[in-house]
């Protein structure tokens, strides 16, 4: 396997350090690299060249990265080496970044994997893309998602099917499962990803990482010519990488105002770097792996119990006063029928019909007959969620429950007979959407393992606006939970062998 050593370097205490190391420059973390990168240790063009080798040995194997921007990266990584750093480029200082094939980068394809999308190219990056390259990202290529972002596998007609690098027979989930993925294998050190329904969350459990879906506003995003649209508060954008310190080093890249996103707030530098450099536990926990009828499966719970077991022993005392998630699945599920209404009509749903889960098609079936008064319904029970959760989550107390309500399954092409849900498939995803209604901040950090040897995460969440204090606790976690820091690792085909050379 041919790799890009990183040249005798190592940081300690923010700084960069020489020593003798062979280690690989994928393998290290993100603000390592990056403050090599601030010493001048470390070129631009060098890391850059080391992303691309590794996409280029691995993605032929996990398919996480089928939108490249190598040229440009190249271009880009000489032209901020040869102007320096400065102000807001410091931040990141040339590392590369990866975005999600649901968010426009200039010059880029926004295909949402749909064959008729493969040419619609973007001509003007969102928000969000231009705030990281101001602040010192190089956007090397952009992530595969499900077909229009819709679906629990990573697969779609266009670019075909990402594979769990932990397992390739597995699902990273969706949508941000090639971000997730990506991370995983060490083809990227910071991924963007967008959350809804979990699309972050299920990704970062499945594969091992940590992710951040923020609360809305936090990344301001969108603006003229871009495909968001303002007013949603439900979708937001959030960081992905391979721990918590990673993770809140893209959050103060990607936090910010923006005005043209009206929810979108001002962000104080460095605050969530800082708020991870000082890592505390809450006093008191809510943890619950049953929620609105929903009980997570044997594997998983086992996982969640012997997490909250350790945060226990660390002193969070467990407190049964929470708030009430009752109909909360058939909430969500509602809300999102009519979303589906607004958005899709008769004629598109007949042409995506062929590349959809059967799930799919029931959910558009029953938007069509959404009623304008359960609608209503759905909206006020929303309305108690989000007074309740912030009547229960403090600055000293979070809730704590399973990301995902099962651990990575085999994908659908591993798996073609896989029995759909009975019921909507909100109700699967109820730990995911109950805190999308509650507009309250949730960060994904691993818990440990299945018996099958694949990662199992738990969801974290604080009160509203509480990113700071999730990224002290998350970190304070991961010292409690003393996961093995295997990542990034070479993907494992199903019999355990070695997936690339």
């Amino acid at each position: 396997m041919s790799e890009i050593l990183v040249r005798d370097v190592v940081v300690r205490n923010g700084e960069c350090q020489r020593l003798s190391s062979s280690e690989p420059l994928w393998r290290r973390s993100a603000r390592d690299v990056v403050a090599c990168l601030r010493s001048g240790d470390l070129s631009p063009t060098e890391v850059v060249e080391a992303a691309i080798a590794r996409i280029e040995t691995v993605d032929p194997v996990v398919n996480c990265v089928p939108i490249r921007d190598f040229d440009r990266a190249r271009s880009r990584a000489e032209g901020f080496t040869r102007r320096g750093h400065a102000d807001e480029s410091d931040l990141l200082a040339g590392l590369p970044i990866t975005i999600k094939d649901l968010t426009d980068v200039e010059g880029l394809p926004t295909t949402l994997g749909d064959p008729q999308k493969k040419n619609t190219v973007a001509s003007v990056s969102d928000a969000l893309v231009r705030r990281l390259e101001r602040r010192g990202g190089i956007v090397i290529g952009k992530t595969n998602v499900p077909y229009l972002g819709l679906g629990s596998d990573t697969d779609n007609p266009l670019f075909g099917l990402t594979l769990n690098p932990w397992n390739t027979d597995y699902s990273t989930a969706g949508s941000s499962g090639g971000a997730a993925a990506a991370l995983a294998c060490g083809e990227a050190w910071l991924a963007q990803g967008s959350d809804l329904g979990g699309s972050i969350r299920g990704p970062a459990s499945h594969c091992g990482i940590v992710g951040l879906r923020p609360s809305p506003g936090r990344v301001g995003h969108g603006g003229p010519g871009t495909r968001r649209m303002p007013l949603d508060m439900l979708n937001v954008d959030g960081p992905m990488a391979r721990d918590v310190g990673d993770l809140a080093l893209f959050m103060d890249a990607l936090a910010g105002f923006e005005p043209t996103d009206p929810f979108s707030m001002d962000s104080a530098s460095g605050m969530y770097t800082r708020a991870s450099m000082q890592p505390a536990l809450p006093g008191s926990m809510i943890a619950m792996h049953e929620m609105d009828g929903v009980v997570a499966e044997p594997d998983v719970a086992a996982v969640f119990d012997a997490a909250i077991a350790r945060l226990e022993a660390a002193g969070v005392q467990r407190t049964a006063d929470g708030p009430d998630f009752t109909g909360i699945a058939d909430t969500a599920y509602t809300l999102r029928l009519g979303a589906t209404r607004a958005r899709t009509s008769p004629e598109d749903f007949a042409r995506m019909a062929e590349h959809l889960p059967e799930i799919a098609g029931r959910t558009h079936e029953d938007a069509s007959k959404l009623d304008v008064d359960a609608f209503l319904a759905a909206s006020e029970r929303q309305q108690v969620l989000v007074r309740q959760m912030a009547e229960h989550l403090s600055a000293d107390r979070v809730l704590i429950t399973p990301a995902v309500s099962h651990g990575p399954r085999p994908h659908r092409r591993a798996q073609p007979d896989l029995p759909l849900a009975d019921d909507h498939w909100a109700r699967e995803a109820v730990f995911a959407y109950a805190i999308t209604l509650s507009l309250c901040p949730a960060l994904v950090v691993p818990a440990g393992f299945s018996a099958t040897g694949l990662p199992v995460g738990i969801q974290i969440v604080g009160p509203p606006r509480g990113e700071a204090q999730l990224f002290a606790v998350g970190r304070a976690g991961e010292e409690v939970l003393n996961i093995p820091r295997t990542l990034p690792i070479d993907p494992v085909p199903p019999d355990g062998s070695m997936a690339i050379d």
